[in-house]
């Protein structure tokens, strides 16, 4: 008998027989005992001697008492609490059963709705808990108890009630509060506030390890896994198991989100989503008051129209995403995939080997690109080539699997075994490599001139022996624009992009230049063409349907012309999708998937010397969330996340704590502004059927609808007295309203936008009231540079024609903007006597020029919407024959 039993029996007698040791965790023993007074088994939990020396048993007793309160169906209730010979102890009932840990370490993957179910009854219990102000903190599948089938929670509060008696003198003990796969990454940072929304987090990490069998990220330390909850994003689980619906996925990494402003805000919410069916998705995404479901935004720079341009670009992206799902001809059967890597970095130029058990790629993540190969399936990469000092790219696996053919960026096309045996180069340029199907060649294009081979300018289509030897351009008719070729399996034709002023358009090309053939022919944007395997189609990219993703168009081998139209092959991974490579029997492909993430960021700013200080990134996240206003008192900023398909308003501190959802429907919500009394923010939505002007205090409470104006109205704000509403309407225009709201036709003042060159679109109310600002489009719809308004005369004039400068934001004083232009730089202008001056300094991640600029009211601290792109490899396979 250990001590610790010997003591507990000795003090318990009379109260307590203590029979065994069930087992041990963090931070207790647990034994079975059986209660004397009532004649029942129990389950006694002793904390560890040192901790709970460490916590002192008065103060600990006191905090778990608030827990004895919860009675739930499904929470395994507290029955008594004390101290015993200096051990701290509570007791719980003693269920027959086991545990949702054995039940997975026997069967590992569940029933669909099994999982469901015990996760939509964690979640009530879990909502009873957080209405009572009581959050876990420690929810995992060793406190989830089956029984009779049903779910009961365990150890409700105890994590708290630890942390609230302890204090700092926990970390004396080394325990960590939860458990590193399932913490939320408030909780694994070690912040003191955590509220339900980390319960969430929690159990949507159990949900997600429920369906696919690991929990979302995992690491052979605890520090490891840490890193990964904090910077990575977790696999979609219909990568994993393709049986789970998508309207769960969608709701498990909701849950799983990074921020907590981002997941759902209760536990009903979450159950509640998990029981939405994928064809009320579909009618959500559909309906007429949606817009939430596509991933565009109105391109401002654009359209002088800018609400029903997005609206069409929405429609296009809803169709191209619908037929996606659906599928034309073949594409329903491709729908399982797999994330084969997930760096933070850019990870690209995917090639797969002939027996589909490996795959080659460029990584940045030593600084400069190298060529790695990985298992499929495998989470160790093997260094191929690797020189610091140059970027290798685009590598290509020979058709016996034992070569790789890669491009050094401004050195050549070179060959090495296929784990890094041996390199040789073979040209002094060239990029894009392409093995012929008896891998005797290799056919590439130009990169950059080179006078000893007569290349006058880039884009020019070569072939060289695999051997080694002279490189022999192919004579297509063309001087420039031919880009990543492509063998044909008969090895008669090479396939191409070409790019011909504005236009990307597919192309074949017979070996000696002859017989050049159009495979596609219009305005869409095409490229990284590669055969099927039968030569009777080809794979390619495409931002056809308003987002870049994978396609395929029949084709005829042997003349290269297109037999059929472009159809949608892929779908389900919510990115940009582009270069396909095919397995050499066309069951997978291998692609890019690009993410493009816009974070708040913040600039110290020096007014006097116009020089950048340091830029500080304020949110690491997946998605869009750009910073359009600072509240007067300088304690709040405004965001919203206009790239995402649910597109919402948030706010957050200025060092990025306490980020919070304000609006959450499947309206699109944009361009937040604060009021001039700092309790309330502007922002227009489509929630009505049209954009209108709306407002909502910092509680989420109290939405208001300010403007009724057919058939719309953006970027509205109040002057800074409060009583009038400057809107920007659809088509381009302004007007001026004041209460009663909302503002209608009847009771708007029309503005004159119009300025030489241009109109004004009116976004931006200086802080005394003095100008409004806006951009200035051209009449060909583009962006050409800023305009202000005189408020005194309302004269409308043009500032500045430096292009591509939207994002603007007023400096205090009223004299003087901070704009960016279409390259990326800040610059300052005098709104009086117009003089510009470049901001110096550096921005380690650049603006995103749809995004938006604000100021500090102090002037000292600039905010803007810093742009970052990481891309992974992922697989997909067919879930069936591909359709004749």
């Amino acid at each position: 008998m250990t001590d610790v039993l010997a003591r507990l029996t000795g003090r318990l007698a009379d109260r307590y027989r203590v029979e065994r040791e069930l087992g041990a965790g963090g931070m207790a023993t647990v034994y079975l005992a059986h209660d004397v007074r009532h004649d029942r088994d129990v389950a006694i939990k002793v904390l560890h001697p040192d901790l709970g020396a460490a916590l002192g048993g008065e103060r600990f007793l006191s905090e778990i008492r608030t827990t004895a309160r919860l009675q739930h169906p499904h929470i395994l209730p507290l029955l008594d609490s004390g101290e015993a010979d200096g051990l701290l102890y509570y007791v719980m009932p003693y269920v027959k059963g086991e545990t949702l840990r054995e039940r997975l370490t026997r069967e590992r993957q569940l029933a669909l709705d099994d999982a469901l179910r015990i996760t939509r009854e964690v979640a009530d219990a879990l909502g009873e808990a957080h209405s009572h102000g009581i959050v876990h903190r420690d929810i995992k599948p060793e406190n989830i108890l089956l029984h009779g089938g049903h779910a009961l929670v365990a150890d409700f509060g105890i994590a708290l009630a630890v942390q609230s008696a302890g204090g700092h003198r926990i970390t004396q003990t080394g325990l960590s509060l939860g458990t590193p796969q399932y913490m939320s990454p408030e909780q694994a940072m070690g912040e003191r506030t955590i509220d339900a929304r980390s319960d969430i987090y929690s159990l949507g990490a159990v949900t997600y390890e429920m369906l696919v069998g690991d929990p979302p990220f995992t690491g052979s330390t605890v520090q490891a896994i840490v890193a990964k909850v904090l910077t990575e994003r977790p696999t979609a689980p219909t990568a994993l198991r393709d049986t789970i619906p998508p309207s769960v996925e969608r709701a498990v990494l909701r849950a799983l989100s990074k921020l907590p402003a981002d997941r759902f805000a209760t536990a009903e919410k979450f159950s509640e989503a998990l029981a939405v069916t994928d064809a009320a998705l579909a009618s959500a995404a559909t309906g007429p008051r949606t817009g939430a479901a596509s991933a565009e935004r109105p391109r401002r720079s654009r359209a002088t129209d800018v609400a029903v341009l997005a609206a069409v670009a929405f429609l296009a992206a809803a169709v191209a995403w619908s037929l996606a799902r659906r599928g034309t001809t073949g594409a329903a059967t491709w729908s399982s995939y797999t994330q084969l890597t997930d760096a933070s970095g850019v990870e690209t130029s995917p090639s797969l080997s002939p027996d589909a058990q490996y795959f080659a790629y460029a990584s940045d993540t030593r600084g400069s690109f190298d060529i790695y190969s990985q298992r499929v399936g495998g989470r160790t990469p093997v260094l191929v080539a690797g020189d610091s000092t140059v970027d290798e790219m685009w590598p290509a696996y020979s058709p016996d699997g034992k070569s790789i053919a890669y491009a050094v960026r401004g050195a050549g096309i070179y060959v090495v075994g296929a784990t890094g045996e041996s390199p040789r180069r073979l040209t002094s340029f060239g990029s894009n490599p392409a093995w012929s199907p008896d891998g005797r060649r290799i056919v590439f294009s130009s990169e950059e001139a080179r006078s000893a081979y007569n290349v006058n300018s880039k884009g020019l289509l070569w072939i060289v022996d695999a051997a080694g030897g002279e490189p022999r351009r192919i004579a297509t008719g063309s001087v420039e624009g031919l880009y990543q070729p492509a063998w044909s399996p008969s090895g008669n034709r090479i396939a191409f992009w070409s790019a011909t002023g504005g236009r990307r358009d597919l192309e074949t090309v017979r070996l000696d230049g002859s017989d050049r053939a159009k495979v596609t022919d219009d305005a869409d944007v095409d490229f990284a063409p590669a055969w099927a395997p039968d030569g009777k189609s080809l794979y390619f990219a495409s931002d056809r349907g308003g987002t870049m993703g994978l396609w395929r168009i029949a084709v005829d081998e042997s003349t290269g012309r297109a037999t059929g139209r472009p159809e949608p092959i892929a779908s389900g991974v919510d990115v940009a999708m582009d270069l396909p490579q095919p397995s050499r029997d066309g069951s997978a492909l291998l692609f890019r998937s690009k993410v493009e993430s816009v974070n708040p960021a913040s600039i110290a700013f020096d007014r006097a010397t116009g020089r950048i200080g340091a830029v500080t990134l304020l949110q690491h996240r997946t998605g869009s969330l750009v910073p359009t206003d600072v509240s007067p008192d300088g304690r709040w900023i405004a965001l919203a996340n206009e790239l995402e398909r649910q597109q919402d308003i948030f706010i957050m501190h200025p060092d990025g704590t306490g980020l919070t959802r304000l609006t959450d429907d499947v309206a699109r919500d944009w361009m937040p502004r604060f009021t001039p009394d700092g309790q309330s923010v502007t922002f227009y939505s489509n929630l009505s059927g049209k954009y209108d002007a709306y407002s909502i205090r910092l509680d989420g409470s109290g939405r208001t609808q300010l403007t009724d104006i057919p058939p719309g109205a953006v970027f509205s704000m109040f002057a800074p007295d409060g009583k009038r509403l400057l809107s920007t309407l659809i088509p381009l225009g302004a007007v001026i309203g004041t209460a009663p709201w909302p503002v209608t036709p009847k009771t708007a003042r029309p503005l004159v936008t119009r300025v030489p060159g241009g109109d004004i679109g009116p976004s931006f109310w200086s802080r005394t009231g003095r100008w409004i600002s806006g951009y200035v489009l051209d009449s060909t719809g583009e962006v050409s540079g800023l305009g202000v308004i005189e408020t005194a005369t309302w004269r409308a004039s043009r500032l500045n024609d430096d292009g591509y400068s939207y994002n603007s934001a007023w400096l205090p004083g009223d004299r003087e903007l901070v704009y960016v232009t279409k390259k990326g730089s800040l610059v300052m202008q005098n709104v009086e006597s117009r003089e510009r001056r470049p901001l110096t300094g550096t921005l380690p991640y650049p603006p995103d020029l749809n995004g938006s600029l604000t100021v500090s009211p102090d002037g000292k601290t600039l905010y803007y919407g810093a742009s970052q792109t990481a891309s992974n490899i992922w697989l997909v396979r067919r879930s069936a024959p591909p359709s004749p």
